[in-house]
């Protein structure tokens, strides 16, 4: 019995033959096995393997194109609604710090932060601010208003962009912003 150990790696492949001795001198030359001859029986890719190989690599390659796209208008429409969440608790801070109502108004595609009522000479506003990414907003029946102890008008802004999930921004009665997606609870 013949074993040989070939090492490929961290693969111990044992190739073991059946060898018995030659009985004389003209059988000296027995052939014995040769371990790239083993390894050489097929070598490379037929033309069937290799369409099949860049056929999974496109398919793949397809497929993490389009979940990268997708996240990115996810993100798109996720930094508007923090940009309006943001503009709503400007809004309230304003409000509490200068002891007036301050209002934020929206347009479709726009946020802007204004005093009211109460307004100090110095009041802080925030200028029209386009919404990120190209979002677009429902606008609400009025502008959303924060008093001076910082309780609003309650109200949902929807926020969307085409190909991606809608986000919600939603003031409630105690003045509490909460931008989540689809839906706020």
């Amino acid at each position: 019995m013949l074993d040989r150990v070939l090492s490929i790696g961290a693969i111990d492949v044992r190739l073991t033959q059946r060898f018995d001795p030659p009985a004389s001198a003209a059988l000296a030359s027995y052939p014995k096995p040769s371990v790239l001859g083993l390894l050489r029986q097929q070598a490379g890719m037929t033309v069937v393997e290799l369409c099949v190989d860049v056929s999974l690599i496109a398919l793949l390659s397809l497929s993490a194109l389009v979940t990268a796209h997708n996240y990115l208008e996810w993100g798109r429409v996720r930094t508007a609604a923090k940009q309006v969440a943001g503009a709503f608790q400007q809004a309230r801070q304003y409000a509490i710090a200068n002891g007036a109502t301050y209002a934020v108004t929206l347009t479709a595609n726009s946020v802007t932060v204004a005093c009211l009522t109460g307004c100090p000479p110095s009041a802080p506003t925030e200028p029209l601010t386009p919404i990120a990414g190209g979002a677009t907003s429902s606008v609400p029946g009025s502008a959303i208003t924060f008093n001076s102890m910082g309780a609003a008008t309650p109200g949902t802004v929807t926020l969307t962009y085409p190909g991606a999930t809608a986000w919600q921004v939603r003031v409630t009665a105690a003045g509490r912003v909460q931008a989540c997606s689809p839906t706020c609870p």
